[in-house]
């Protein structure tokens, strides 16, 4: 440090300094720019005085590497020849000290260093050709070197080292290729450098890194590699032999990956699947039986195949079939070359199920240290446990194998989570190990409390079933070796869980067994858990039996009461628990009995009801109940209104689902989204109809008008009661749909509107005043200005002192308007011509005056607009929706950029309270109301995406962003920093590679193939064979490590797949390049500009005949597999979510069809006619347009296709040449 500082004249510096002679130099201002607690640590070096005596150089020769040789000596032989290679005067006086560091120090500055001096002298023009192709010629021999299956493990953990080196130097230079490339104009000089690093790269051959990173678990970047060399072959149409070759290995390496779809992708791509890689697909679809029997077979005929036993264990440990693992080990025979593969699936066996004689054996059969494989650490902690060893051996043992874990963690394994799981895991079993261990024989209080954070800890895996099932084995067997001081019933509890999850994952005989146990300790529980598994097997009549004798003897819970407590079951006392469990199997029969048509509709109506009754404070049983009531006020709203019912027709139905409804909103918001727009629909409607003669029921009309009079005083009088009874933040998740029914015809309704408008309003004035700048800076004349005018003056009147602020109400709302009319006059003015995007001045150009800022509102970004709805229903009234930190307008910066677009939207940069700065762009001739209601859908779609379990494992979600509309014709978008169009991303690849539409000649010829079905491979030759694919290109660039690279790819794929079904189901068109956009840092699709909605591309001049975007360059940056793997499973899940949500779906739908605010009609284009090709926009042929897309009805059909099916015939249609060729030419079908 001492030579290092003096050589690069901090020293010097430094004590001019503090003479006051240089000041502002710039040497001193970087050694001030370091950090203040590095520059202590280096000060005392400022003055040291030490003296080291020079060494003479050594020369080295090349290779330095040889088998055998330990990787210490290697690395600083290899690392102290690269610092003899300087390549200029500063690098030479760098070296030197840096290698006296090298001999003497550790290894940990030499690895630091080994990517950049590599880089260096490849770089470099003074080492010559031969000296590059030494050092290039080191890494490649070091790479097709291999240990010896029969080497020591200590052998082969250093060769690993020596990859791991190589690797490193690897992702080094492809970071810096991509650095190097995305600088627009490059010297000669760096051009001269980037060939030279590339030729490098391109030295080593994919095949061989991608062998190396097998060996090192490191699947990602032999996916990288070998991918890359996979779609070099298929370009170059080498022979169909060698492709099926790189399909058979990429299908084994995938085999291998924490990844379930691309295995499926590979196999879609084999001309035919072998018996080996039909059982590898059984085996990653968790079809474990079929790929037992196969096994079992195997081993007849190949009774001491080793490799074949493994594979046997491992299909009866997924499967759950603990006991017959451990009954097959038994009678395999000790063979000493093999019991160190086979002991850890015996001793996991042997703890899960208890039986710990067999553990022991186990245990002792393993030879070596247990440190070497995690479950016999496990195993030997546990038999410790049983023979009572005493706490200080437990807890040395607890330390040695977390050493053993974190050992483990290198560069590689912490890259990212899914490369890190398995090191996570182990961690979280070790410390739920020692809790369980540690826990002394404390009150029940701190007994649950315990169980309570232990099932928390359960909850944060997700929807890792396998990871899930093996922690509740361990914690299982833990319990059990520290009895008495956790009881049978918390062993018990741990079974009935193992027994959900396996339900829930379609292991059904895992769960009767899982079940079995429960059964066998006591467990009343068991019995509800057995009804289920019975309903699901298909044993309905059964099912019921069993749940109805349950409940009639009271036997469906644990004596003592459930072993975890969540939610309202944290609220209640032992009666309130009995009570909540008994409407629980209540409602399970009610809904058993409804599914299968056993019961009529009076009783079933009662069944409905009991839980409700039974516990009136679980949120569950009401919803159900409004949830029953509304289905049948669907089924009569079907039929014509002489057959209606009066319960119908006079609003009392609509009554019954409104005020349970309310009453389940009340007690939780796990159905907010459900229920709250259902609520608004149906009593706007009742309030609407009021006035209106029913149709038919003429002789009567009079008398049912009173009594839909009636009805709607008794629903204003409920509401009344629960407006102010219900927290404000439950109202503000709906106030957009509030907002737009405000010209409401009834004044009684527009009242109750009022009403919920203030209370919002004044409960979160800083959030809420935005939903309502839309009406404030209305320039319409109509009754909803009117009404507007209203709803502001009582919040005048009110004008309540903002919480954490020293003003009112009135003061917020004059700022908040101030704000917004300069926010309109900075959409509105400037005269910006031309297609480039341009810079301007906020105060000059647009005429912002910056007076109206500071501002309290908040800035109007997504993470200060959404609330937060309460984890736990017993918190819904103290809940606090949005952070006490709240981040408001300071000001904004007078730098504004305008976009090239047609309606010249600006990107404003507001300054946040927290000193941040955010950036927001106002779009002016667009109404924004309806983008606003579409991100409130697409947030739902994420709330289902999240709950489900296969998609939460693969993060399947939409992006989504605030939006503010300021009047009918202007609006703020939230900027999401980060993203590239695809357009500019495929036309910047294309033009490095001399290519370039020219799009008058293009659509010449997409017009002549659209023309005749005979001339489509004009369009596949002349159009998309002019533009090969190049998008997989920009992932490679932009992620040069290969598990981010890995990363970013797949959540490009399932994003694509999400937005393509949500997009086809909504009838969202217009999917040109600029309206698809990929985010700079993950790899994310991003969607913008939601005009063509509801099938609207089909009344264009040229009818969009493509359900979604899905080119030839989209499919190849997929992989190697395309559409086939994880964008096909990705959307079956996406669209089977939808069909299983298709009445909340259809709830918020309809919310915003209906919305008389918005004109589904507009179009903001150009005038084409709507009623063009057939197509009608009016809200109910919407609905129902959508609601046959969602049950898998094509146009014209009367058969539903299902998932699978539709997903198929929506993808053919996407890819079709022949619809592809008819698109117009901006949609650019050939990018």
């Amino acid at each position: 440090m001492q030579e290092l500082l003096e050589r690069c004249d901090i020293k010097t510096v430094c004590s001019m300094q503090d003479t006051g002679v240089l000041s502002g130099n710039e040497i001193y201002r970087k050694w001030m720019a370091i950090p203040e607690n590095v520059r202590e640590v280096l000060e005392p070096f400022l003055r040291s005085k030490y003296i080291v005596a020079p060494m003479a150089p050594t020369a080295t020769a090349y290779p330095v590497f040889r088998p055998g040789k330990p990787y210490a000596t290697w690395l600083r032989t290899f690392v102290l020849g690269l610092l003899q290679m300087g390549q200029n005067p500063h690098a030479d006086m760098l070296f030197e000290p840096l290698s006296r560091v090298i001999r003497v120090k550790d290894l940990s500055t030499a690895e630091f260093l080994l990517p950049y001096l590599v880089a260096h002298v490849i770089i470099g023009h003074n080492s010559g050709t031969s000296v590059k192709n030494s050092v290039l010629e080191e890494m490649k021999l070091i790479l097709e070197c291999e240990a010896e299956d029969s080497s020591p493990l200590v052998v082969k953990e250093d060769m690993k080292r020596f990859y791991y080196s190589v690797f490193r130097v690897l992702d080094y230079l492809m970071r810096w290729v991509q650095n190097k490339r995305s600088v627009p104009k490059l010297t000669t000089l760096d051009k001269e450098s980037l060939a030279r690093v590339q030729r490098a790269l391109d030295l080593i051959p994919a095949q061989l890194i991608a062998q190396r990173a097998i060996q090192c678990n490191e699947y990602a970047r032999a996916l990288f590699h070998l991918e890359q060399h996979a779609q070099n072959v298929e370009q170059k149409k080498s022979e169909p032999e060698e492709r099926v070759r790189l399909l058979e290995q990429l299908q084994d390496i995938y085999a291998n990956i924490d990844e379930p779809d691309g295995l499926d992708g590979i196999s879609a791509h084999l001309p035919a699947l072998d018996l080996n890689q039909q059982i590898l697909g059984h085996k990653k679809a968790g079809r474990w039986g079929a790929a037992q029997t196969w096994y079992e077979m195997q081993l007849v005929e190949e009774p001491d195949n080793s490799d074949v036993q493994l594979e046997l264990l491992n299909c009866l440990k997924q499967a759950g079939q603990h006991d017959n693992l451990l009954n097959h080990v038994e009678g395999i025979r000790a063979n000493s070359s093999s019991d160190n593969r086979i002991m850890p699936f015996a001793v996991e066996a042997a703890w899960v199920t208890g039986r710990w004689e067999s553990l022991e054996k186990f245990t002792n059969r393993f030879q070596g240290s247990k440190l070497h494989d995690f479950n016999m650490s496990i195993a030997y902690l546990f038999d410790s446990l049983r023979a009572g060893r005493g706490t200080e051996h437990y807890t040395e043992t607890l330390r040695e194998i977390r050493e053993s874990v974190s050992s483990s963690l290198n560069a590689s394994a912490t890259t990212s989570l899914r490369t890190a799981h398995e090191h996570l895991l182990r961690s979280h079993v070790l410390t739920d190990i020692e809790m369980i261990i540690t826990a002394g024989y404390h009150s029940e209080t701190e007994h649950r409390k315990l169980l309570s954070l232990l099932d928390n800890r359960l909850n944060m895996i997700g929807a890792y079933s396998n990871d899930k099932q093996y922690l509740l084995g361990v914690r299982r067997a833990a319990m059990m070796l520290t009895k008495p001081k956790f009881a049978t019933t918390d062993i018990s509890g741990l079974w009935l869980s193992s027994a959900r999850l396996a339900r829930k994952t379609n292991l059904v005989n895992q769960s009767f067994n899982a079940v079995l146990h429960a059964s066998r300790l006591g467990d009343n529980g068991a019995t509800l858990e057995n009804a289920k598994l019975l309903w699901r097997d298909g044993h309905h009549r059964k099912a019921i039996q069993l749940l109805q004798g349950a409940i009639e003897q009271k036997k469906f819970m644990t004596q003592t009461g459930p072993t975890t407590t969540t939610g309202t079951e944290a609220s209640v006392k032992e009666n309130g628990q009995e009570k909540l469990l008994t409407a629980r199997a209540q409602l399970l029969l009610a809904k058993w009995l409804d599914t299968a048509g056993q019961t009529n509709a009076t009783t079933l109506r009662e069944r409905y009801q009991q839980p409700a009754k039974t516990c009136s404070t679980w949120e569950k049983g009401h919803y159900y109940l409004g949830r029953h009531y509304k289905k049948v006020l669907e089924s009569e709203k079907s039929l014509n209104p002489d057959d209606q019912s009066d319960f119908v027709v006079t609003g009392e139905i609509a009554r019954l689902v409104i005020e349970n409804y309310m009453r389940s909103l009340n007690y939780g918001t796990k159905f907010l989204y459900q229920t709250l727009p259902r609520i608004l629909t149906l009593w706007l409607d009742i309030g609407a109809d009021v006035d209106r003669p029913p149709e038919g029921k003429a002789s009567v009309s009079r008398e049912l008008q009173k009594r839909r009079v009636d009805q709607l005083n008794n629903v204003h009088q409920f509401l009344d009661k629960y407006i102010q009874r219900l927290p404000a933040y439950i109202f503000y998740t709906a106030l957009p749909q509030v907002v737009a029914r405000i010209a409401h015809p009834n004044p009684s309704v527009f009242d109750r509107l009022t009403h919920i408008i203030v209370k919002v309003v004044e409960a979160h004035p800083r959030q809420a005043l935005w939903g309502l700048i839309g009406i404030m800076t209305s320039k319409q004349v109509s009754e909803r200005k009117a009404r507007a005018t209203q709803i502001l003056q009582a919040l005048r009147n009110g004008s309540k002192k903002v919480e954490g602020s020293n003003y009112d109400l009135k003061s917020l709302l004059r700022m908040g308007e101030r704000l917004a009319e300069q926010l309109l006059l900075a959409c509105q003015n400037g005269d910006f011509h031309g297609n480039k995007t341009v810079r301007a001045s906020l105060t000059r150009d647009l005429r912002f005056n910056p007076k109206c800022t500071p501002c309290p509102l908040v800035v109007p970004v997504e993470s200060s607009l959404t609330c937060t709805l309460p984890a736990v229903s017993e918190f819904v009234k103290r809940h606090s929706a949005f952070s006490r930190d709240v981040v408001t307008i300071d000001s904004f910066q007078d730098d504004v950029l305008v976009l090239s677009s047609l309606a010249k939207p600006r990107r404003l940069t507001a300054r946040g309270s927290d000193g941040k700065n955010y950036m927001l762009l106002i779009k002016p001739k667009d109404d924004l109301r309806t983008d606003q209601r579409l991100m409130e859908f697409n947030g739902m779609i994420n709330r289902s995406l999240k709950r489900d379990a296969e998609s939460s494992k693969r993060q399947l979600y939409i992006r989504t962003y605030a939006v503010v509309p300021l009047n009918e014709e202007c609006g703020i978008i939230e900027w999401v920093p980060g993203l590239k169009t695809m357009r500019d991303i495929l036309l910047n690849l294309y033009s490095i590679r001399k290519i370039y539409p020219d799009y008058m000649s293009l659509k010449q010829v997409m017009e002549e193939a659209s023309a005749s079905e005979s001339k489509i491979r004009r369009y596949i030759d002349e159009v998309v064979g002019r533009f090969p694919p190049v998008l997989h290109l920009w992932f490679i660039q932009q992620f040069p490590n290969p598990s981010a690279w890995f990363d970013a790819r797949l959540r490009y794929t399932r994003s694509c797949a999400v937005m393509s079904m949500v997009g086809t189901i909504l009838g969202l068109g217009d999917r040109h390049g600029e309206n698809v956009n990929l985010e700079e840092g993950n790899g994310g699709i991003f969607h913008v500009d939601f005009n063509c909605l509801f099938d609207k591309g089909l009344t264009f001049a040229k009818p969009e005949r493509v359900p979604f975007r899905l080119t030839h360059n989209m499919v190849t940056a997929m992989g190697i597999y395309g559409y086939e793997g994880p964008f096909r499973k990705s959307s079956e899940l996406t669209l089977s979510i939808l069909r299983q949500q298709e009445e909340t779906l259809m709830t918020v739908l309809e919310s915003f069809i209906y919305d008389p605010t918005l004109d589904l009609q507009k179009d903001k284009r150009t005038a084409r006619k709507a009623d063009q090709g057939g197509i009608k926009l009016q809200p109910q042929s919407v609905v129902d347009s959508i609601k046959r897309k969602v049950k898998g009805l094509l146009p014209n059909e009367s058969i539903p296709l299902s998932v699978e099916g539709q997903v198929e015939e929506l993808i053919k249609q996407a890819v079709d040449p022949r619809n592809l060729t008819s698109m117009y030419i901006g949609w650019c079908p050939f990018l």
